[in-house]
């Protein structure tokens, strides 16, 4: 044990060290100091080296907490400085200045406020930035969704009746029923249905590469030139040729590609015949339901490229029969080439099975099975393609009273 003159001495020390670093005396820290000072004493080995120790160590761990004491107190008067610094600002005409900032002999952090200046200007530019940006995102949405509006107004237009009811000639009629579901909101992918003439009708179904807003501007181009040219809407080779021409025409000067496949075909119940050309678009299905056989119509093989890839371009047609009961079932690559979660494609064998098993169906009822089939494949996978299926059924006309 130590002697109580080792013990008076300890415990000066340990008073004078706190002193000495704190520059008061802290009856509460000194008391558990003299705890821990006197439970080191009496109960380490009874080794002189060890208990001195135990004070140094006491007295070191005193000197370093009062340290972190002192940087804590420091870094409260800068902001409090700060503090003070925003509050002037905020409810006075007179900011601290620079000339008071920048004082001979100021600490770094003097130099904060100007740095606070900076930040909150550069704030400020960003919000005003960012408030520019949404208003001009927020009308460009408006547009999105007007133009939206208008293409599916242009899409669900009334069918035009074949034959026409009043000077129409022909044993046989036309009934249309489409499906149409764009990835975003504006779409690539459209169709036209226009009468030509009392007993014809000319059906075309197009597919602008790409999606959003630059497709639906084409599709809106496109539209334009078939009503323009829908005088020679009967002549199908030559009426296919001048839109690849306007359309060549007009996208030259533009750096990126463009192309649009697209298959357009003219029905006439008088002639009971449908002449139609390929524009780099896959054929359509014919579903002769007096047959139950399915298949896609024959193109010619020297059928033309779509839009937009060769100037001059020149299409070949094909003719088929149009009888009583047939289904013609147009599409776009959005049908069999949806993909499930494995990454696997719908497919036209999976599309025409599909007919095979709905050959007695009505023109509705086929595209309703379709999309059906076709969704139930890709489940819950996104959609990366548009989706149209255009279905024209051949009946018997009505006969006049």
């Amino acid at each position: 044990m130590l002697s109580p003159e080792q013990s008076t001495t300890g415990t000066i020390m340990a008073f004078f060290f706190d002193w000495l670093v704190n520059n008061k005396y802290s009856f509460g820290l000194a008391l558990v100091e003299i705890l821990v000072l006197m439970g080191g004493l009496f109960f380490l080995p009874p080794s002189p080296l060890l208990r001195w120790g135990v004070v140094v160590v006491v007295v070191l761990l005193e000197v370093l907490r009062e340290i972190v004491r002192k940087k804590q107190a420091d870094l409260r008067a800068e902001l409090s400085m700060v503090g003070d610094w925003v509050l002037r600002n905020a409810l006075t005409d007179d900011p601290i200045g620079e000339e008071r900032i920048e004082e001979p002999g100021a600490p770094a952090s003097r130099q904060l406020p100007r740095e606070m200046d900076k930040w909150f200007d550069a704030i400020h530019d960003e919000l005003l930035r960012t408030d520019e940006e949404v208003h001009e995102a927020y009308k460009m949405e408006c547009d999105l969704i007007l133009a939206k509006d208008f293409q599916r107004a242009y899409m669900e237009r009334p069918y035009p009746p074949i034959p026409d009811p009043e000077t129409g000639t022909g044993r046989l009629a036309l009934k249309f029923h489409h499906y149409y579901s764009p990835t975003m909101t504006l779409g690539g992918d459209f169709f036209d249905i226009s009468a030509l003439g009392p007993d014809s009708a000319g059906v075309m179904i197009a597919d602008v590469m790409g999606h959003g807003a630059r497709s639906a501007l084409i599709t809106a181009i496109l539209r334009a030139m078939i009503q323009e040219l829908s005088g020679m809407g009967q002549d199908v080779p030559r009426f296919m040729a001048e839109i690849n021409r306007r359309f060549m025409d007009l996208i030259k000067n533009v750096d990126e590609c463009l192309f649009v496949s697209a298959f357009y075909l003219t029905a006439d119940v008088s002639r009971e015949k449908a002449v139609y050309v390929a524009a780099g678009h896959p054929a359509p299905f014919l579903v002769e339901r007096n047959s139950g056989r399915v298949r896609q119509i024959e193109v010619p093989s020297t059928q033309g490229s779509a839009f937009g890839f060769i100037p001059g371009e020149q299409y070949s047609a094909g003719t088929c029969d149009l009888r009583d009961g047939d289904v013609l079932l147009f599409f776009t690559d959005g049908i069999f080439e949806a993909q499930n979660a494995e990454r696997e494609e719908y497919g036209l064998e999976r599309m025409q099975q599909v007919l095979e098993g709905a050959s007695s169906l009505s023109a509705e009822e086929i595209v309703t099975r379709v999309v059906h089939s076709v969704n139930s494949f890709v489940g819950a996978q996104p959609r990366e393609d548009d989706m149209c299926l255009v279905a024209m059924e051949v009946t018997a006309a009505a006969r006049k009273a």
